[in-house]
């Protein structure tokens, strides 16, 4: 884990644990709290889902000896051997959206007997520590490629209280054997059923029913887009005087899924880009995606943030996954959060493909074990180094929706994705005359106007 002082005033500290649980952290956390004072006022924010149980098993006990208070905030995660520490400590705080949950150890990813032995020492542990009994029978029940997360009655039954602090520490980064799995979601604290979809602050649009027309390359236009409200549940809007945050209903309805589902996969808030015009239509650059709502930017930068304030959105800059020659992945934008936000959408109900930068898919076909059925739908295409495109299907009913051809079968790590990196080293073909611009779907300009390219 990594650890970080933060003064809050002349008596509070709150030093952040974020990240994976791993060997010597007991003795990184006693040299950063043995000189605070040791009268109530310094305070450990757990951020992690999880890592080694030895290690978690060693750091709980420092945390029960020097009597450190815990706090899990809002924006945090603590799955996994991070619950141990939580429930080591005497006095357990919790601000209302943390997530904190449970389940049995795995080994390499899997239950083995020697995993099975280690969940019952985490078992026996627990309940030492004054775990109730149907807390310790979710772990134990509770498989290792899911993630049981505690209700607030369960929180306050093992002795948490609830309190409020407003600023969130930095997410943290997913341990390299965590699993890609959605977690169980406990249905007394995760929303259920369709959010409620509001007007976003741009604009007005078009009125329902919703009627999308068009869509590929010729672009199109869309009747009845809703707006993504600035900030929710595991993501943020960015860049709002230059962006458009307009879309289907499935569309925003999916953007906020994937927020949730990032939040409790222990992943920094998203950082969502461009959707669509109030209306549809050409967006600022004349690209020809993003025209009809069902298309969504999300950057792929995974590394530790909370939320922005809304200047901090705005002048946010995303940095590159992708090496300037354009033939790898930048080892130091890797991880495996990365794998496991772009898992996390392209398994989203009604999916059409993401666009990625060449490079990344590379890296994907290079380092995804297990289940790889979910690659076919990871495109490459130019561009796309620092965010993802996700583009969703014609929904039902929509018959004036063009629909894309669906992607062919098979993971993509072949030879079609070898031809992205040999047109690095061919030649240059010599510039043509411009392309005329294609016109939208003449339904389209009755609702955009006739000014529409």
């Amino acid at each position: 884990m990594e650890f970080t002082a933060d003064r809050v005033d002349d008596t509070t500290v709150f030093v952040i644990a974020a990240g994976q649980i791993t060997s010597g952290d007991a003795e990184r956390l006693m040299g950063v709290f043995l000189p605070l004072p040791r009268d109530g006022t310094s305070f450990l924010v757990l951020n992690s889902i999880g890592g080694s149980v030895v290690a978690s098993e060693a750091l709980a006990a420092a945390i029960h000896r020097l009597g450190v208070p815990v706090i899990v905030p809002a924006t945090g995660v603590c799955a996994s051997a991070c619950f141990i520490l939580f429930a080591a400590s005497p006095n357990k705080y919790y601000i209302p959206g943390a997530r904190i949950g449970v389940h049995s150890a795995t080994e390499g990813g899997h239950e083995t007997l020697d995993s099975m032995g280690v969940t019952t020492a985490m078992a026996r542990s627990a309940a030492e520590m004054g775990v109730p009994d149907a807390i310790v029978g979710r772990m134990v029940r509770t498989p290792p490629g899911s993630v049981a997360w505690l209700s607030e009655a369960e929180l306050l039954a093992m002795g948490a209280v609830r309190i409020d602090i407003t600023t969130p520490p930095p997410a943290p980064s997913v341990p390299p054997d965590t699993p890609l799995t959605r977690p169980v979601p406990d249905n007394t604290t995760t929303p259920s059923g369709p959010i409620a979809l509001s007007h976003g602050p741009v604009g007005s649009p078009a009125p329902a029913p919703l009627h999308i027309i068009g869509g590929g390359s010729n672009g199109g236009c869309i009747v009845g887009a809703v707006g993504l409200p600035p900030q929710g549940d595991g993501y943020q809007t960015i860049h709002g005087s230059l962006s458009y945050f307009w879309g289907a209903p499935v569309t925003i309805q999916n953007i906020v899924t994937l927020g949730q589902e990032a939040h409790a996969n222990g992943l920094p808030p998203l950082l969502i880009g461009d959707i669509s015009r109030p209306s549809g239509g050409t967006m600022p650059g004349g690209r020809v995606a993003h025209q009809v709502g069902l298309d969504v930017d999300v950057a792929l930068d995974m590394h530790m943030r909370g939320y922005l304030s809304e200047e901090q959105r705005e002048s946010i800059q995303i940095a590159s996954l992708v090496r300037s020659d354009a033939r790898d992945i930048e080892p130091s934008m890797w991880g495996e959060a990365v794998a496991r936000l772009l898992w996390l959408a392209a398994t989203l109900p009604g999916v059409d493909r993401l666009l990625v930068n060449p490079a990344i898919k590379q890296q994907l076909c290079r380092t995804v074990t297990g289940d790889r059925s979910w690659l076919r739908f990871v495109r490459p295409w130019y561009g796309y180094a620092a965010h993802m495109n996700v583009s969703f299907k014609c929904p039902p009913g929509q018959t004036d929706c063009v629909a894309k051809a669906p992607p062919p079968p098979g993971d993509g790590c072949d030879a079609t994705l070898q031809w992205w990196f040999d047109q690095l080293d061919a030649p240059k073909p010599p510039p043509g005359p411009p392309k005329a611009r294609s016109r939208l779907p003449e339904a389209c300009y009755s609702l955009l106007g006739p000014a529409s390219p």
